[in-house]
C-alpha cells in the first residue's frame, strides 16, 4: 500500500506540474482514510477561494494499477465536469 500511495503521488505530481486550464487554478489532495487513498480535487474561485469540485473515495492500493485506475477515473470526472465548477 506505502508503495503504490507514493506512486499516485508520483503520478499526481507528473500529471499537475503544468497547469490544466492557466486561468483556473487547480490542485489534487491525497487523502488517506485507514488502509485506503482517495483524492480531493479543488478549483479557484474568482475570488481566490478553493472550493472542492470532486472526490474519489478512499480505496486500497494494493498495486499500481489501482493507482492508476484512481487517478484516472478521478481526473477524468474532474475535467469533464469542468464547465460547472464554481466561478
Amino acid at each position: 500500500m506505502i508503495e503504490a500511495r507514493l506512486l499516485l503521488a508520483r503520478k499526481l505530481s507528473e500529471a499537475t506540474e503544468t497547469p490544466w486550464d492557466p486561468d483556473r487554478p487547480t490542485r489534487v489532495e491525497l487523502v488517506e482514510c485507514g488502509a485506503g487513498v482517495g483524492l480531493r480535487f479543488f478549483a479557484m474561485k474568482r475570488t481566490g477561494e478553493w472550493v472542492m469540485v470532486h472526490e474519489e473515495p478512499s480505496v486500497p492500493l494494493a498495486t499500481e494499477a489501482d493507482a492508476d485506475d484512481l487517478l484516472a477515473r478521478g481526473l477524468s470526472i474532474f475535467l469533464m465536469n469542468h464547465p460547472t465548477w464554481p466561478a
